[in-house]
């Protein structure tokens, strides 16, 4: 039997997924589609995207093409998925299919701005500065405007997004811990380790499930000094990996002596060979110094020895690290631009983090 469509899902019978208009119409006669639909929209709203994505998915088999709810159903569906799994893989896809699909017939009207802003954050193809001033309301694409800003180092533009962002979460709703993750490394990666750490913690607070806020809350408090705390409970795998990360953040915060002294920590402590450190290592030996990024002045350009890329969205697009690695984790998504994860953030890659 063929693969099963991700937005579908599987059945035991490839005929168990087929339904006609007629028995799509009396099943949503029996269905309260409204109910449902606000079951699945209170539990997106509380993190529980798998389980809000498996509702919608009934409610697609079931409305009828020409019902009034089947494209706002048909875009939380694929609002659920690209936050599935941190926003990668197959449901990623699956929502950059549906969100391409819906562009191509809706260029306007109430849904517009959420299809704009799911392409951009499954896809990382636009200007989220053009998508941002088109749909002001939207909190993931501030939140994956700010992360684009601090690439560039436009640190005080990016707090703008950030807090644009913040904004229409305390109003509208939306992932609030996203933001502040995203925020917080931001505010590290300028050397504002205490204001990073606060902001960490707040997103803690919101989502303490989420290891990536806690892996971030680690490396901040690694690069404050207080290593003894960051690390306690840890194993030796993941000791060396926070060590990494942190000094990937203290290489790009212009602070090449800690940096070297945590690839070097990260190296003796993992017990296999730890070849993301040691060509990180080499990649700041060899690299020209670098002014710490908290320095005011206009965005200047990094060297193409650390091609930080766009990322995900929420999440969302996120750093790149030098030489491949991981980055710690920004909290994209942006998608939360989920979305990646830096393992550890994923740089945490919801900044690691990521999410709409």
């Amino acid at each position: 039997m063929a693969a099963c469509s991700v937005l579908i899902g599987c059945a035991t019978s490839q005929s168990a997924l087929k339904v006609s208009p007629v028995h799509a119409q009396q099943d949503s006669q029996k269905l309260d589609v409204t109910k449902q639909k606000q079951k699945a929209d209170d539990l997106y709203k509380s993190g529980a995207y798998r389980e809000a994505f498996n509702i919608y998915q009934v409610l697609l088999l079931r409305l009828p093409k020409d019902h009034e709810l089947r494209d706002p159903v048909y875009v939380a569906t694929a609002d659920s998925a690209l936050l599935i799994g941190g926003g990668g893989g197959k449901y990623k896809a699956e929502a950059a299919r549906i969100y391409k699909k819906l562009a191509q017939r809706r260029q306007d009207g109430a849904l517009s701005c959420q299809i704009k802003a799911g392409l951009y954050l499954s896809t990382a193809k636009g200007d989220p500065a053009t998508i941002a001033k088109d749909c002001p309301d939207d909190a993931r694409i501030w939140n994956a405007y700010g992360r684009t800003l601090d690439q560039k180092r436009d640190w005080i533009a990016a707090l703008d997004a950030y807090m644009q962002a913040l904004s229409i979460t305390y109003k509208k709703g939306g992932n609030r811990a996203a933001v502040l993750n995203n925020m917080g490394m931001s505010l590290l990666m300028q050397g504002r380790r205490k204001e990073a750490l606060d902001k960490f913690s707040q997103a803690i607070d919101l989502k303490p499930s989420a290891k990536i806020y806690k892996n971030n809350q680690r490396l901040a408090l690694m690069l404050m000094g207080k290593t003894e705390q960051a690390l306690d409970g840890v194993t030796d795998t993941r000791m060396a990996v926070l060590y990494n990360d942190a000094g990937f953040i203290a290489a790009n915060s212009g602070d090449r002596a800690k940096a070297k002294s945590f690839y070097e920590r990260a190296i003796e402590i993992s017990p296999v060979y730890f070849e993301k450190a040691v060509a990180n290592l080499a990649a700041l030996e060899a690299m020209p110094a670098l002014a710490p990024f908290a320095t005011p002045g206009p965005p200047k350009t990094l060297p193409k020895t650390y091609n930080m890329a766009h990322a995900k969205a929420v999440p969302v697009p996120s750093l790149k690290p030098v030489i491949n690695r991981r980055v710690p984790n920004l909290d994209i998504p942006v998608v939360e631009v989920q979305t990646a994860q830096i393992t550890p953030v994923t740089v945490g890659t919801d900044q690691l983090a990521q999410n709409p």
